[in-house]
C-alpha cells in the first residue's frame, strides 16, 4: 500500500489499483520492509566483526543469549519496537512473537539488558521482527557462533 493524501492505495493482481482510506490501512509496516547498510562497521565484545547491518520493523523483543533451548539459553534483555539493526542468523530452536513463528534468530545489540547479563549482546526470535526471513537474510551472513556469554 502507498499513501495518497488521506487515502492508502493498494496495487492488486493484474494491476488494479484500488483507494482505501487511510484509517482502515493496518497500523504496522508491510512485511519484508528492511534496508541494509553496507558501511556500518559494527563489534561485538566477543572479538565478532560485521561489515553490514539490516535494518528491519520489530515489535519490543525479547534478546537471549541462545538461538538454541539450551544450558546456554538465557534472557539477556530488551529490544526496544522500531526499525532496529541486525548484523547475521542463524538456524536454531523454533521460535514465535508478534509476527509469527520460524527457527531463524537474528544476532542484535539489545536496548536494555537483565541483570545477571552484563551487555544486551544475543539473538531475537524472527516472530518479533516485521518481515519474512527470506526478505532478511538476503546478503545478510549467518553466524558463526550460536551463542555469546551472559
Amino acid at each position: 500500500m502507498t499513501r495518497l493524501g488521506g487515502i492508502m492505495a493498494a496495487v492488486l493482481a493484474g494491476g488494479l489499483v484500488v483507494a482505501v482510506p487511510a484509517s482502515a490501512a493496518p497500523s504496522t509496516a508491510l512485511i519484508g520492509a528492511c534496508t541494509s547498510s553496507s558501511t556500518a562497521r559494527t563489534s561485538d565484545p566477543y572479538s565478532h566483526t560485521f561489515s553490514m547491518r539490516r535494518y528491519c520493523p520489530t515489535a519490543n523483543a525479547p534478546v537471549h543469549s541462545s538461538a538454541f533451548y539450551d544450558s546456554n539459553f538465557a534472557s539477556k534483555g530488551t529490544l526496544n519496537a522500531g526499525n532496529d539493526w541486525f548484523l547475521c542468523y542463524v538456524i536454531g530452536s523454533p521460535t514465535s512473537g508478534t509476527y509469527g513463528s520460524s527457527n531463524y534468530w537474528y544476532y542484535t545489540h539489545g536496548d536494555t539488558y537483565s541483570s545477571p547479563a552484563h551487555n544486551s549482546w544475543g539473538f531475537v526470535g524472527s516472530g518479533w521482527i516485521n518481515a519474512l526471513d527470506a526478505n532478511i537474510t538476503v546478503g545478510m551472513p549467518q553466524c558463526t557462533f550460536t551463542f555469546v556469554p551472559m
